[in-house]
C-alpha cells in the first residue's frame, strides 16, 4: 500500500481523542484531515475526496449516523469507520447496513482502528476503480453518433450487419464500418465482450432509449 498520498478524514468532537487518532494516523505514514463537525466537514467536503473517514457516531448537530447516509446517498468514494462509546445495537447495526467497513466501540485499541483504516482505504481504492471504469464508459456512450448509437443497441440484440444495414437503410459494407467504430471507441474484440462490458457498468439503464414515432422501446419494431 503506498500510504504516503492517502488521507484519513477524521471526523471527531472531542479534540483530545481528535488529537489521539491524528497521532496515530500520522504514525502509520498518513495524512489527517479533522474536522469537529458533520458540518464543518460537509462545509468543506467534495465528492472527488477518497480513502477513509473515520467518523464518531455521536456528534453535536448532525449525527454521524446521519452523515453517513448522506454520504451512502450520494454514493461517496469515501469508506467509513465509525467509532462510538454509547451506540445501541439498533444504531451499530444500522451503520453496517448502510456500507461502513466496521464499527468500533469506544475505548479501542490502536491496533483495531489502524486495521480498520488500512481496510477502508483498500475498500476506497477498489470502489475508485469502478468509479473511474463507469466514467470511462460513459464518456465512450456519450462519444457515439447517432448512427452508432443504433448499431451498439442492434449488437446487442444479436442483429447480424445485414439486419444493421437494412435498419439504417446502408450498405453492408456502412454497416460492418459501423460496428467497427463501436467496438473500438468501446475497446472490446467481439459482440460478447460488448455485452459484457455494458451487463458491468450499467447495463440498459445507461444506454440510451430507441425511439420508433413516438414510442420508446428497446426492441425492434414489429
Amino acid at each position: 500500500m503506498n500510504q504516503a498520498a492517502e488521507i484519513v478524514y477524521v471526523i471527531e468532537d472531542d479534540p483530545h481523542a481528535r488529537d489521539s487518532i491524528r497521532a496515530l494516523i500520522a504514525s502509520m505514514g498518513l495524512r489527517a484531515a479533522v474536522f469537529a463537525s458533520a458540518e464543518e466537514f460537509l462545509q468543506q467536503f467534495q465528492e472527488s475526496w477518497h480513502g477513509c473517514l473515520v467518523l464518531d457516531m455521536r456528534l453535536p448537530g448532525l449525527s454521524g449516523l446521519d452523515l453517513q447516509q448522506q454520504l451512502t446517498q450520494i454514493h461517496s468514494r469515501l469508506a467509513v469507520v465509525l467509532i462510538s462509546g454509547h451506540a445501541t445495537v439498533s444504531a451499530a447495526v444500522q451503520a453496517m447496513q448502510n456500507g461502513a467497513v466496521t464499527f468500533i466501540e469506544k475505548p479501542y485499541r490502536n491496533d483495531d482502528l489502524q486495521d480498520a483504516i488500512r481496510t477502508a482505504i483498500d475498500r476506497s481504492r477498489a470502489r475508485s476503480q469502478e468509479w473511474r471504469k463507469t466514467e470511462a464508459f460513459k464518456r465512450r456512450l456519450v462519444s457515439l453518433t447517432p448512427r452508432e448509437r443504433t448499431v451498439l443497441q442492434d449488437v446487442l440484440a444479436d442483429k447480424p450487419n445485414r439486419t444493421i444495414a437494412r435498419d439504417l437503410a446502408v450498405s453492408i459494407r456502412t454497416a460492418a464500418r459501423l460496428r467497427a467504430a463501436v467496438f473500438e471507441k468501446f475497446e472490446v474484440m467481439s459482440a460478447t465482450d460488448l455485452a459484457q462490458l455494458v451487463a458491468l457498468e450499467g447495463g440498459s439503464d445507461l444506454l440510451p432509449a430507441r425511439n420508433y414515432g413516438g414510442f420508446e422501446s428497446s426492441c425492434e419494431p414489429a
